[in-house]
């Protein structure tokens, strides 16, 4: 089951970068910094005054839950969040790196963030929510000094409302999504 699974993922991964075409995967940097508080955006997701976009990343990838026990009624069954999975294209479709758990944005050239909610805002029917997280900020490349993220746009990814029940417990589903990435650093 598990290699099904691990295979599920791979292919699901795939079929996602496949659909979405090169250019949307391009790295936007010097982005004008009004796009942080445009209309519709909830204060609990814009950034500081003081920070501008270093880059924004659409990205497809999976959002990966598991069938738990409920914590307050071990009864009671759920879909649990576990983790995002995408791999981070180039222009031309090159990986050059990937989202994973924490979360955390890594990119070939070592540099890496990993970030912590600070607000959210609903991403409407079927989406998961807007968010803005705060980071901390490994290495010098692409995410050196970056200082929070904000994930807009967001299209699929929520958890399945059924097929979670006793003999499913440990169950693992990968339920794709998209997203724009804003990278900000401060001024």
């Amino acid at each position: 089951m598990i290699d099904r699974q691990t295979n599920r993922k791979g292919n699901a991964m795939k079929t996602a970068i496949r659909r979405a075409p090169a250019a949307v995967f391009a790295l936007v940097a010097s982005i004008a910094a009004g796009g942080a508080t445009a209309a519709g955006l909830d204060p609990a997701i814009r950034t500081a005054p003081d920070e501008t976009t270093a880059a924004v990343i659409p990205l497809r990838g999976v959002q990966i839950y598991e069938c738990q026990a409920g914590k307050d009624k071990p009864d009671a069954y759920q879909w649990a969040f576990i983790a995002p999975q995408a791999l981070i294209p180039d222009a031309a479709g090159k990986v050059v790196g990937n989202h994973y758990a924490g979360p955390t944005w890594e990119a070939n050239d070592g540099s890496r963030i990993k970030g912590s909610v600070k607000g959210r805002q609903d991403g409407g029917p079927g989406n998961i929510p807007w968010l803005l997280l705060t980071t901390a900020a490994e290495g010098n490349g692409l995410f050196g000094g970056v200082t929070s993220v904000q994930r807009l746009n967001t299209r699929g990814g929520v958890a399945p409302e059924g097929g979670c029940d006793a003999r499913a417990v440990g169950r693992r589903v990968h339920v794709e999504y998209s997203a724009d990435y804003h990278f900000f650093r401060r001024n």
